[in-house]
């Protein structure tokens, strides 16, 4: 089958269109061909009888849009975030077509090892099926990023003929090129977990659009170093931090970012002038920013206190907040961090609250941070989500922007069993004759907006 072929090329591309009636292939022999374009009449056909496939689901317009890709596993989907490229592509279509744990031998060992940058293989006996189970799950886990095998011919390999079993080796093309985990008895898996999170990324890599969702994923706090990469000096400032990534390896990911193309984040993280270098930290699961005083160098030993004191909980995060407005103008309560506690923690227990997230233009920061400790996640702008009155969770709203769906999802989500209902402007008021608002149970009940 074509998708078969495709699949073992590591190319299994698969174009949905949200308007397309009918499937297309270009000229020539269709089963040569590893991309198709898929319809709502063959989508189904298709997903249920192959076992590994990408697809690309996009909308047909002469606007570009960003696609979503995902991967399906015998007909489960599940999202693909890694890097957009040939190779980044290729790389985890031939980790999925693997097993989670693939059997190593002495004669693949090497081919294996050499295989991908990351490679996981714990070598035990074969009757060691308790360890086995235990290193299969987080395999299960982390297969998407990458490869484990399980070795029961370690004594006949070169490289590993010192080694006791059962014993775990991270394989990789960078820094110390391989780390040994000895197992006393039982594998432990949360000690599994931390050696392979703290092993498999780079002591201080660049990180670019293709790898951010690696580091973000990983949940740790990342350190970022901006620097110019034309910069003369670029890789001795590197090296000079690389001793201070390594004593935090496995709590701190650090990493470069080049300045020059990234100034723009350097503003989202609270790095408010753009002189280079520049120093920051950032909680991923928070979404805290750390920012280095920007009036000081970039020299190791201030950084090495930085970020010491960042470990130990003796920094507090820069929260950027606009200005609290001196008046409010119109029904729209306009938001500043600053009045977060006030407006949503103390008011939103007896109110209902719309709050939409914006920027001011495409690709600028927000000027206000999400308090810490608040769990929300803003992946684009504008964003809007609603709080009902006395819970603590957002509900996020992803209808269309018409008043009409507005209302109605505030209606249904309401605690206070709000209703909708038009008002007319009074003489000495500038409210448009169609403007809406919100009331309580009592319409005619007195009641502040928002």
């Amino acid at each position: 089958m074509r998708l078969q072929n495709a699949i073992s090329s590591l190319l299994a591309m698969i174009a949905l269109s949200s308007i397309a009636i009918h499937a297309s292939v270009p000229d020539g022999d269709p089963s040569d061909d590893p991309v198709l374009t898929l319809t709502t009449h063959n989508f189904n056909e298709i997903i249920e009888k192959e076992s590994l496939i990408m697809v690309e689901f996009s909308q047909s317009t002469r606007i570009p849009l960003s696609s979503t890709l995902k991967v399906f596993t015998d007909g489960k989907p599940s999202d693909y975030t890694g890097a957009r490229t040939s190779q980044g592509i290729s790389a985890h279509m031939r980790k999925r077509s693997l097993p989670a744990v693939s059997t190593v031998t002495s004669t693949n060992h090497t081919d294996f090892v050499h295989s991908d940058n990351v490679v996981v293989i714990v070598y035990l006996d074969i009757s060691d099926t308790e360890n086995l189970a235990t290193f299969t799950k987080l395999a299960e886990d982390k297969r998407d990023q990458f490869l484990f095998g399980a070795c029961y011919e370690h004594h006949v390999i070169p490289e590993t003929q010192h080694i006791k079993t059962p014993s775990i080796i991270l394989w990789k093309t960078f820094d110390e090129r391989r780390n040994e985990l000895s197992i006393s008895g039982k594998l432990n898996e949360e000690e599994l977990t931390n050696f392979v999170n703290a092993n498999s990324v780079p002591l201080m890599d660049e990180i670019t659009p293709s790898n951010f969702a690696f580091y973000s994923g990983a949940k740790l706090p990342l350190a970022y170093l901006f620097v110019e990469a034309m910069d003369p000096h670029r890789q001795v400032l590197i090296d000079s931090l690389s001793p201070i990534a390594r004593q935090h390896k496995g709590r701190v990911n650090f990493v470069w970012i080049d300045a020059s193309k990234f100034a723009d984040h350097a503003k989202s993280l609270n790095l408010v002038q753009r002189t280079w270098p520049a120093f920051a930290i950032q909680k991923m699961d928070e979404q805290t920013k750390f920012p280095f005083d920007q009036s000081k160098p970039v020299e190791a030993s201030a950084i090495e206190v930085f970020v010491r004191d960042f470990s130990e909980g003796k920094l507090k995060p820069n929260i950027l907040s606009q200005p609290i407005p001196k008046s409010q103008k119109g029904p729209v309560f306009e938001l500043v961090t600053d009045q977060w506690d006030e407006i949503i923690n103390q008011s939103g227990n007896t109110k209902d609250i719309f709050i939409e997230f914006w920027a001011v233009i495409r690709f600028e920061s927000p000027e206000n941070d999400i308090p810490p400790g608040v769990d929300l996640q803003i992946d684009g702008f504008p964003t809007i989500k609603f709080k009902p009155a006395g819970k603590q969770e957002f509900v996020d709203y992803d209808g269309d922007r018409s008043l009409d769906s507005l209302l109605e999802f505030a209606e249904a989500q309401s605690a206070n069993h709000v209703k909708a209902k038009k008002v007319e402007a009074k003489e000495d008021e500038t409210v448009p004759p169609e403007q809406t608002v919100f009331g309580g149970h009592d319409e005619d009940e007195p009641h502040d907006e928002l």
